[in-house]
């Protein structure tokens, strides 16, 4: 786990505990086979100011579609079983006969998730639903990594990579802010640096509310520096 005094703020430090605990998952065997049965209860554990509603259990499942794996993350009710509630969905169309995505789009996690501290919680929150699933990512699925900057640390990180034009580097050193924050009565707003290599540097405003359940909106959008590694899978 990182040390918190090597990070330049709260946020910094908490992303790098996600990621260090995304990297720390090592799974055995083919991607057909992974099972994230027992890992998935320690990875979550990261995110300690978020807790699952009360009756309910969150739960991860591999998806193996033979060019792309990824983790999907679901909730049920305590009774309840995932494999006898999937049996009562059509399963038409699915990938090895998976109809988890049908019971994602009816039954969502985020509709179930709570924080313990409003602050940390929702900010912890909103990275969940940004990167919470970006581990263990198999071929076409790598295509969805992005990395989340909320330090001048990672931004000198980006311009080491000798990536971008010389106009674009001078725009990537004013940038400021990691990331800006601004709360009301009833949401938070975070404005974030989000790098893709195959986008490149985005500035992304997120609303979140602060009443249950905590509804998250992107409401702005700019793209601040274009980057295309030409790699594809």
């Amino acid at each position: 786990m990182p040390n918190e005094n090597e990070f330049e703020n709260q946020y910094d430090y908490f992303i790098q505990n996600v990621i260090s605990a995304q990297h720390n998952i090592k799974l055995v065997g083919e991607p057909s086979e992974y099972n994230l049965e027992n890992i998935f209860p320690i990875y979550f554990k990261t995110f300690d100011c978020i807790y699952v509603e009360e009756d309910w259990v969150i739960e991860c499942y591999y998806y193996y579609g033979y060019d792309s794996g990824y983790p999907v993350i679901y909730v049920r009710k305590t009774p309840e079983d995932i494999n006898v509630l999937l049996s009562h969905i059509d399963n038409n169309g699915y990938h090895n006969n998976l109809g988890i995505f049908e019971y994602c789009s009816k039954v969502k996690a985020f509709d179930h998730l709570k924080v313990s501290d409003i602050k940390k919680g929702l900010f912890q929150l909103l990275i969940f639903q940004l990167i919470g699933d970006h581990f263990a990512l198999f071929w076409h699925s790598l295509y969805n990594r992005i990395d989340i900057i909320c330090s001048k640390r990672d931004l000198n990180k980006l311009l080491k990579k000798k990536m971008f034009t010389d106009k674009q580097n001078e725009k990537i050193q004013n940038i400021n802010f990691f990331p800006f924050i601004e709360e009301n009565t009833e949401s938070i707003t975070y404005k974030l640096l989000i790098f893709s290599e195959w986008i490149g540097l985005t500035e992304k405003t997120y609303n979140v509310k602060k009443i249950f359940p905590h509804t998250i909106s992107l409401i702005n959008e700019k793209l601040l520096v274009h980057y295309d590694c030409d790699t594809y899978y």
